[in-house]
């Protein structure tokens, strides 16, 4: 909050610049969205033979349109290493026409990207362990009574029972769960807030035994992070 408002203290008070265009473009977005957009900018900018996200971004917009997209084709080409790298390569280029969004958005620049994505097939194994095999995974889960074993099995019913990715289940934390409304706050992929769901009753009743020994084992400073190993028994 306190980096939004000087972010908007600053663009009211002067001018934005290419010097400080990224902070403007970072400005807002989620923690895990500008980690993914500050090491796609500090790869691009490692191209271009500088340090200095700015510096990069600085020279790419300053290009204008034929030098700009001639950089990026260039950009996308020394890149590309086969259909395993498009994805990522995908993202990268995303993230240059982002900025570039922003820079026209403010004035800085009147051109857009008009290098396309490398074409690739898509293919992502979803199935899962299917019903049976959560089963055979809950049952296991059951039948430990250490910490790791109580742990698993609440992580196992929110994944199984609110279809939670594990991003999301890894992010939790302990203020998160309201076991007295059964609900628990999850931050969902590409949302700056975190929604309120309900939980089933098995699930609840997991995460309260788990929270319970949690709270047993580690009378002393207790990791915040809901899921955090510090107990082992």
């Amino acid at each position: 909050m306190e980096s939004t408002a000087l972010t908007l203290t600053h663009t009211i008070q002067h001018t934005v610049t290419h010097d400080h265009i990224v902070d403007v473009f970072l400005s807002g977005r989620t923690e895990t969205t500008r980690r993914a957009y500050a090491a796609d900018m500090v790869h691009f900018a490692g191209l271009l033979g500088v340090v200095d996200n700015n510096e990069a971004v600085h020279m790419f917009i300053s290009c204008g349109p034929a030098r700009g997209n001639a950089i990026a084709l260039d950009y996308r080409n020394n890149t590309w290493r086969g259909n395993r790298r498009a994805p990522q390569l995908t993202r990268r280029l995303s993230t240059l026409r982002s900025l570039l969004k922003v820079a026209r958005m403010i004035g800085l620049v009147n051109w857009e990207l008009a290098v396309e994505n490398v074409k690739h097939r898509s293919y992502r194994d979803t199935r899962g362990p299917r019903e049976s095999g959560f089963r055979k995974l809950q049952m296991r889960a059951e039948q430990r009574t250490d910490a790791k074993g109580i742990r698993d099995h609440a992580i196992l019913l929110l994944l199984h029972d609110l279809g939670l990715r594990r991003n999301e289940v890894c992010s939790l934390d302990l203020q998160d769960v309201n076991l007295e409304h059964s609900t628990i706050s999850v931050l969902g992929k590409g949302n700056a807030q975190k929604t309120s769901l309900s939980l089933p009753k098995r699930t609840a009743e997991a995460l309260r035994t788990w929270i319970k020994r949690k709270r047993e084992r580690r009378r002393r400073k207790m990791c915040l992070s809901l899921f955090s190993i510090d107990v082992y028994s």
